[in-house]
């Protein structure tokens, strides 16, 4: 099998251009909306336009690659059937201007049945399908709502009693209580021996650990009070500095310092005259002498 291309000598740029247009768009299903007919003054008839819905993507592409194609070929002078919402005096949208079988109004199935390429004009050969149908979704009235949810009320019962059923039925059997009784029982006897053990482990762990703190502490503590001493000494030195160095020093009490020569001793005598004056004790005689008194032993 062989392929044609534009260069090929079994194939013309013009039918390669043809063939490729026609298999871009032959057999195509798409939804359109027939809505009026309009006069082309290129090819002086009338044509009957079909808007694409705009949900069509994949098909408006297409239609977009081929009227690009068309529009790069020199033979093709001809008016292309495709508009654009660009295209100035054509409907808004995408719209196809053909000839149909027959008019029919409203939204429809189309299938492209050919692309015809005339002297002056190229258009698509279309064929209807049938009406197009949008899903809708019907009111309910306010009977039918309460029926539906009764409805779906007795559904969830029942979904409910058969799963209960199948539970015990199936799931919930003797045999399966009684592994279910044993396994509880080897489990919590599980637990509480090693409750016990754990128990004992750290009550044993906790009296090494009580005898370890008090050797530690009866260790520590002659440094501790030695660090407590050279602490208080080093503060109270501190202490005793500042107030060596900033307190007020005591007043020493001395005669010579609230004398005045000038007013007390303006005579020298009388300076060393005041020596004299001082009194000796008193003189008493020796039975008049207080005191305990010394007799001798014979």
């Amino acid at each position: 099998m062989t392929i044609s291309t534009p260069n090929s000598p079994t194939c013309s740029g013009l039918e390669y251009t043809k063939k490729h247009v026609k298999s871009l768009l032959k057999n195509y299903i798409f939804v359109g909306e027939f809505k009026e007919k309009r006069f082309v003054d290129t090819i002086n008839a009338y044509r009957d336009i079909i808007t694409v819905s705009p949900q069509e993507k994949d098909f408006i592409e297409n239609l977009m690659a081929v009227k690009r194609k068309l529009a790069l070929e020199i033979v093709y002078k001809s008016w292309i059937g495709i508009t654009t919402p660009k295209t100035i005096g054509a409907p808004v949208g995408y719209n196809l201007w053909v000839v149909l079988p027959q008019e029919v109004f409203g939204t429809y199935w189309y299938r492209v049945k050919t692309v015809e390429f005339f002297a002056d004009e190229i258009r698509l050969k279309l064929d209807i399908i049938r009406p197009y149908q949008r899903e809708s979704t019907p009111l309910r009235s306010s009977d039918e709502s309460e029926v539906n949810v009764s409805m779906i009320y007795q559904e969830k019962t029942k979904i409910i009693k058969e799963n209960i059923l199948y539970f015990f039925r199936h799931i919930m059997t003797l045999h399966n209580t009684k592994e279910v009784l044993i396994f509880l029982c080897v489990l919590a006897s599980t637990l509480f021996l090693g409750f016990i053990s754990g128990v004992k482990y750290l009550l044993e762990y906790l009296l090494l650990l009580i005898r370890e703190i008090s050797i530690f502490i009866t260790s520590i503590g002659p440094l501790f009070n030695a660090m407590m001493q050279m602490i208080t000494k080093c503060i109270f030195g501190l202490y005793h500095l500042v107030f060596m160095i900033f307190g007020k020093p005591t007043p020493v009490y001395n005669n010579y310092l609230n004398l005045n020569p000038q007013n007390e001793f303006s005579d020298p005598r009388v300076r060393y005259n005041t020596y004299f004056k001082n009194r000796a004790l008193p003189y008493y005689p020796t039975d008049q002498r207080r005191g305990p008194t010394i007799t001798p032993l014979d």
